[in-house]
């Protein structure tokens, strides 16, 4: 090979024509220069002897002023720098030369080849690793739902969570503050003036004569100690509790909570069948043949405010968690029948349509109050009702054999004293539905809360709601050295008196975005109510009495797997 051939394999500017002569692509020469400047550019006679040479711009053929048989072109080779070897790299990548194993191996230079190399290798490890990356999203999740309808045997023992309407104990406030309270010294004349502050059967020396004046009951009083002290206790709320299987056993993990009503103002609330603060319980199952009964004494002679309604606040939930039945539940007033039928809301997979994402399991639950005390049976599969029966509840010496909301046709008085009952109508009282989100990296970036609930020892929120209140509770916390009323995470910390005082819109917006959804399945339930009428109040207890008939579907489920791309169930 000449040394001209040498010159046209650095520069592709300059081809050979003949063995004479040699053209230079004006178009072309602004490049060269760029990159071999003419100051170092030698014509070397075959003599040895050397003499500058100067190319224009528009030159075309040059053999005609220097034979090449007579002369040979060198490039004077020079020290390269930053600068020259960065611009290299951009003439490389602008004119892409990388087609391929014949380019790589048809380069000179081995710096040159190295980085061709380097690039090309770099470039088709990219593409193999994004290609395997999207086959394994591609195979790992499902594109086909598959729906079937079955009937469960067995369910996810839930949580029972309640809480008595009055906030503290009438007898409790008089003694710790008797000048708070308008007291009498005869018993006849202050239960004929507070009728339902009056217990029939108790002994003088046993009441509390004394009722609560109108400017204490202004007075508020946020206080979690002055609940803890003067407010309701389990002892006294609930009287039993069993769990009904094929053995019989009392609720367990019982949890005592504060929990705040719509107005801010702590509530002493309880729960049975709890698994908050046990990160290692394993949640029990109970067979649909099974039911929870619990009996509770709501006390209207220990009413705080004389004119409230009497009533229980219930509330069914995910055991891991911690409900508000105030705020979130459903409100049982006293002297009135329920019949609940409880739809238990399961999604178990992720889908882009929220309808085909719901588990529907139907607890049918019952519901009955008698004399101020509530007789709770939550049922787990759909009974005959012209059988099902209260049992028999004594409370004071009253003993009523009841049939609770069945039959609708009137019976003999004598074996049905509360005699017809007419339905009345149907509403919807609430329904939740939930979603299964996927982690990163797709958008939802959902977070696993139960993993970080058991880390924690058992305690923490479990959806992305309860993780932003919890966030807006430390920063109040953190700022103002209160809880706003507002907040509903279950806390110790002092209650702000002023309800002006909330979370600022840059805490609200930062725990918004702190907090992403649950990516765990998630229990709710779906209600449905139906009212009754009956004549049973005027023969037990003298008031006017209402039937409310709970009940959904009956105990099917409409379940919802995933088929992955070979049609195999997952």
């Amino acid at each position: 090979m000449s040394n001209f051939n040498v010159v046209t394999d650095l520069v592709p500017a300059v081809r050979k024509l003949d063995t004479s002569c040699g053209v230079l692509r004006s178009i072309s020469y602004a490049t060269i220069n760029e990159l071999y400047p003419e100051s170092e550019w030698m014509r070397i006679y075959t003599d040895g002897s050397r003499m500058g040479q100067r190319i224009n711009a528009g030159a075309g053929v040059f053999c005609d002023m220097w034979p090449l048989k007579d002369a040979q072109w060198k490039w004077k080779p020079r020290k390269h720098s930053a600068a020259s070897f960065s611009a290299y790299c951009k003439q490389l990548c602008q004119q892409s030369l990388i087609t391929g194993f014949p380019t790589i191996a048809s380069t000179k230079g081995l710096a040159r080849r190295a980085l061709k190399m380097l690039v090309f290798v770099v470039c088709t490890g990219g593409f193999l690793y994004q290609t395997s990356e999207f086959l394994r999203i591609y195979w790992a999740y499902p594109t086909m739902v598959d729906i079937r309808i079955e009937s469960p045997d067995a369910v996810p023992l839930p949580a029972l969570s309640f809480c008595n309407a009055n906030r503290v104990r009438r007898t409790a406030v008089c003694l710790a503050n008797p000048d708070d309270c308008a007291w009498f010294t005869n018993k006849s004349e202050f239960c004929i003036t507070y009728p339902k502050s009056c217990v029939a059967w108790d002994f003088d020396n046993e009441m509390v004569l004394g009722v609560v004046m109108f400017a204490a009951l202004a007075r508020k009083n946020y206080s979690r100690e002055y609940t803890r002290s003067l407010g309701q206790v389990y002892d006294q709320l609930i009287d039993g509790c069993v769990v009904r299987s094929v053995t019989n056993s009392p609720c367990k993990n019982h949890l005592s909570v504060m929990l705040e009503d719509n107005s801010g103002y702590p509530h002493n609330c309880f729960a049975v069948e709890s698994l908050w603060g046990q990160p290692d319980a394993i949640q029990p199952v109970l067979p649909v043949t099974g039911s929870v009964s619990m009996l509770l004494s709501l006390h209207p002679e220990e009413y705080f405010n004389y004119y409230d309604l009497v009533m229980a606040h219930v509330l069914m939930h995910e055991a891991h968690s911690v409900g508000n039945p105030i705020r979130e539940g459903i409100a049982l007033v006293a002297g009135k029948t329920y019949d609940i039928f409880v739809n238990q809301v399961v999604q178990t997979l992720t889908c882009s349509s929220e309808l085909q994402c719901t588990l529907f399991k139907t607890l049918p639950i019952y519901l009955a109050i008698v004399e101020n005390n509530c007789y709770i049976v939550f049922h787990l599969k759909n009974c005959d009702p012209t059988t099902v029966t209260a049992p028999e509840i004594q409370k004071g010496g009253l003993m009523a054999n009841w049939l609770v909301l069945w039959p609708l046709v009137p019976q003999d008085p004598g074996s049905n004293p509360g005699g017809g009952m007419d339905v009345c109508e149907w509403f919807r009282i609430a329904l939740a539905r939930v979603t299964e989100r996927l982690p990163a990296p797709y958008n939802t970036n959902c977070t696993d809360y139960l993993a970080l609930w058991r880390k924690n020892g058992g305690y923490g929120p479990l959806t992305g709601k309860s993780c932003a209140e919890q966030c807006k509770m430390q920063s109040m916390v953190e700022s103002t050295g209160c809880v706003a009323q507002t907040i509903s995470y279950p806390n110790n910390y002092t209650v702000c008196t002023d309800p002006s005082i909330y979370p600022a819109d840059n805490v609200i917006e930062q725990c918004s975005r702190q907090c992403s959804d649950a990516c765990r399945m998630r229990l709710c339930y779906d209600w449905y109510l139906n009212m009754m009428s009956s004549a049973i109040a005027g023969i037990l207890i003298g008031w006017d009495f209402f039937c409310y008939d709970w009940y959904l579907d009956r105990m099917d489920s409409a379940k919802v797997s995933n088929l992955d791309r070979m049609g195999v169930s997952r």
